[in-house]
C-alpha cells in the first residue's frame, strides 16, 4: 500500500473505540445488571417507600470526577452502594406523595433496546421515525 492508502489492518488495530476492550466480561456485567434490576423490581414491596440520603452519600456523589478510565465492575458497584438504594420511591406501590406513575419491568427491558440502538429521530430514513410517528 502506498502512503495514501495505509494497509486497513493495520490501521483497524490501532484504531480508537468506544467499544468494550472484553465483550465477553461486557456481556456478563450486562447480565448481572439485569437479574439486579429484576431482584430490585421484584423485591420493592420489602423495602420502605423512600428513606432519606445520607450524608456520606451525599459526599461521595460530591467527589471530583476521576481524571483516569474507570473499570465498569466498579462503577457499577458504586451505583449499587450509592445510587440504588436512594429511589425517589415512585417505583413502590405505596408511593402516593405525587401521581406521576411507575415504570415496569418491560419498560426498563425496552429502554435497554432503545438505547442499544440509539436511534435519533430527528431525520434520515430509518425504522425508529416510523416508530414515534
Amino acid at each position: 500500500m502506498d502512503d495514501l492508502h495505509p494497509d486497513e489492518d493495520v490501521q483497524l488495530e490501532n484504531e480508537e473505540s468506544l467499544d468494550p476492550k472484553d465483550w465477553e466480561a461486557m456481556r456478563v456485567l450486562g447480565h448481572r445488571m439485569i437479574e439486579d434490576m429484576m431482584s430490585y423490581l421484584e423485591s420493592v414491596r420489602e423495602r420502605p417507600v423512600w428513606q432519606p440520603i445520607p450524608g456520606s452519600v451525599k459526599q461521595n456523589l460530591c467527589m471530583a470526577l476521576p481524571l483516569d478510565p474507570q473499570k465498569p465492575e466498579d462503577i457499577y458497584e458504586e451505583f449499587l452502594d450509592y445510587i440504588l438504594p436512594h429511589p425517589m420511591g415512585n417505583i413502590h406501590p405505596r408511593f402516593w406523595g405525587w401521581v406521576i406513575g411507575t415504570g415496569t419491568a418491560l419498560g426498563m427491558l425496552a429502554e435497554l433496546l432503545a438505547a442499544g440502538m440509539n436511534p435519533n429521530v430527528g431525520g434520515a430514513d430509518h425504522v425508529a421515525n416510523y416508530v414515534e410517528a
